[in-house]
């Protein structure tokens, strides 16, 4: 009975969109799920200027062809072609965040982070929302802390991508 549980956890987790996180993590040996990691990286070396760039949709074609790229060849898949929409890449990043089987704001920590968003007084808002963080399994802190990381040096680029800290709730809803 044991090693069907192994077998059947070790298939989910080979197929990468739908998989744990945690799972997927040790699954790689990484601290961070190289689709996340390679998405955001070729955002930052292409993307920071682009108009729209998270809230823009890419072409679904493209956006199957990098999420089976992704399953086929994991980390190692190239997605640095020009040719390849950059909204595609994003795309696919929205839509790896969006299978998590347990999402990266964990449901057991989603209410806790809410209610430290409504806190009125500043200090203490910082201090509840850092505390409901730290409820976070420490793999989803970590990504959560990488794309947070990432989304703010996008806004930081609003002159070029029209992207504001404002809208970034609304292009990453689907996370």
């Amino acid at each position: 009975m044991g090693a069907d549980f192994h077998d059947s956890t070790m298939l989910t987790v080979a197929v990468l969109f739908g998989s744990d996180l945690i799972a997927r993590c040790e699954y790689e040996k990484r601290i961070l799920p190289a689709v996340v990691t390679r998405c955001i990286e070729e955002v930052e070396a292409r993307g920071m200027d682009i108009e729209g760039v998270y809230r823009k949709s890419g072409g679904s074609g493209q956006v199957k062809q990098i999420q089976m790229g992704f399953e086929k060849d994991g980390g190692s898949y190239d997605i640095s072609d020009p040719d390849l929409d950059i909204h595609a890449v994003t795309s696919c990043l929205k839509q790896y965040f969006r299978k998590l089987p347990n999402p990266l704001i964990t449901y057991d920590v989603y209410d806790q982070i809410m209610e430290a968003a409504e806190v009125q007084e500043p200090e203490k808002r910082a201090y509840s929302m850092k505390a409901a963080i730290g409820n976070l399994p420490p793999t989803h802190k970590d990504v959560l802390e990488y794309l947070v990381g990432h989304l703010v040096r996008v806004v930081q680029q609003e002159s070029m991508n029209l992207v504001c800290a404002p809208s970034i709730p609304l292009c990453q809803t689907s996370y």
